[in-house]
């Protein structure tokens, strides 16, 4: 009896220690939230009716940290994919084919307050 009892503690000891060991977390790309996902929902086509400036954005790990970067400006006439409502409170995410490309760590976007900068094309 006292051998199983011994035997049942170092099984339950060394199944504790491979347990806490195989579950070491650090920061992983992973983690972020991803700029193609963000992304993915801008597929309506427009075209700019006036110039507004671009910010790019690099990915945090939750929406509220995200940061933003001046970019670029978006000429009037240009045209891009967009989602169809603007991301509260920030703005609408954009991308295009050469310009505009969303990375795992990064997208782009239109702040809020440019009044109607575009026309739908589709």
């Amino acid at each position: 009896m006292k051998l199983k009892s011994i035997f049942l503690l170092v099984s339950t000891i060394l199944s504790l220690g491979i347990g806490l060991t195989a579950t070491r977390t650090t920061v992983h790309a992973s983690r972020y939230i991803s700029g193609i996902q963000l992304s993915s929902n801008s597929h309506y086509l427009v075209k700019a009716t006036k110039t507004v400036p671009v910010l790019r954005y690099t990915t945090g790990t939750c929406m509220a940290y995200n940061r933003s970067h001046s970019y670029k400006y978006l000429h009037k006439g240009s045209i891009v994919y967009t989602s169809r409502s603007f991301m509260s409170p920030w703005g609408w995410v954009i991308k295009s084919s050469n310009v505009y490309q969303p990375t795992s760590r990064t997208f782009y976007l239109i702040a809020r307050g440019n009044g109607k900068w575009y026309t739908r094309l589709r």
